[in-house]
């Protein structure tokens, strides 16, 4: 065996021993964890007279253990943290293990192979844990935008489909009223067209009259006129009958104007009609009368 053989048996040697102490400091760190633990949870302290399990490990320290309260709590803490697992990380101080106690054992598992944490020392550790809890609360905070964000997104959209559905209400109610509108006002057109054709009908109707009684109005001043022709010259012979026909005719002629007087002060243009063709009809039949009177003679 030569010497480089010697010297590589001897490494192999030297480090299953560290391996294997490495495992006993792993088995030590959580052994020693259990036992304070039941210690601190079961109050057995008390048995010494210590009212907290702090007193008693202060009283306690370089007494009966190498350790003060501090350290105590480091042991529980790491124990109740990794429990079985802490094998997988022997070769790491107490210090790293407590530093990285409140992260996921699998997220310190890949943080512990990517930066060798077996082989950093505790300010190497502390360092390191800085930059990732600044990391990772730089992505607490990006995650709290993009959740925040997200949240605006969603509060849009809802506000979008809530602007869209009233425009498609709104839409939906101009178009009914748009529609009814549509029919009131064809009802209303058609309405004025029966209103104007009647008030037509009545116009023409009234003028019609207004015609017939002008014409008739007409015939009945010629009448009058030779009627006053034959009683101006039955006046010459100045007889007792002409004076009394003449005395008639002008009360005839003054009832006639005070009856058109009358008639035209009635408002109600049918009313006005029918007495005016009445009163037409009356002379006319006092004429024809007349024209007998004059035929006989």
């Amino acid at each position: 065996m030569n010497e480089n053989e010697i010297v590589t048996t001897a490494l192999d040697q030297h480090e299953q021993e560290i391996l294997i102490q490495c495992r006993i400091q792993a088995q030590s760190f959580k052994e020693v964890g259990r036992l304070l633990k039941i210690i601190d949870d079961g109050e057995e302290y008390k048995l010494k007279g210590f009212a907290t399990f702090k007193a008693y490990m202060d009283s306690a320290y370089n007494t009966v253990f190498p350790f003060g309260y501090s350290q105590a709590c480091k042991y529980i803490r790491v124990y109740e943290h990794y429990g079985a697992r802490l094998e997988q990380f022997s070769g790491m101080p107490l210090e790293i293990l407590d530093m990285f106690k409140d992260d996921n054992i699998e997220d310190f598992e890949k943080i512990a192979k990517e930066n060798d944490l077996e082989h950093k020392s505790v300010a190497e550790a502390k360092k390191l844990k800085a930059r990732l809890d600044k990391a990772e609360e730089q992505l607490t905070m990006l995650n709290d935008d993009l959740t925040a964000a997200e949240n605006n997104i969603t509060a849009i959209e809802q506000d979008k489909r809530a602007a869209e559905q009233q425009v498609k209400e709104l839409t939906a109610a101009v178009e009914k009223l748009t529609e009814k509108k549509d029919v009131e006002i064809n009802a209303l057109n058609d309405r004025i067209k029966e209103l104007t054709t009647e008030a037509e009908n009545i116009k023409a109707g009234y003028e019609a009259k207004l015609a017939l009684a002008k014409t008739e109005s007409t015939a009945a001043d010629e009448r009058l006129k030779a009627m006053q022709s034959q009683l101006d010259k039955a006046t010459s012979k100045a007889d007792e009958q002409v004076i009394k026909i003449k005395f008639y005719f002008e009360e005839m002629q003054s009832s006639a104007k005070s009856f058109a007087a009358a008639l035209s002060d009635i408002s109600d243009s049918e009313r006005k009609a029918k007495y005016q063709g009445a009163a037409v009809k009356f002379l006319n039949a006092v004429a024809e009368e007349i024209g007998n009177v004059q035929k006989d003679d």
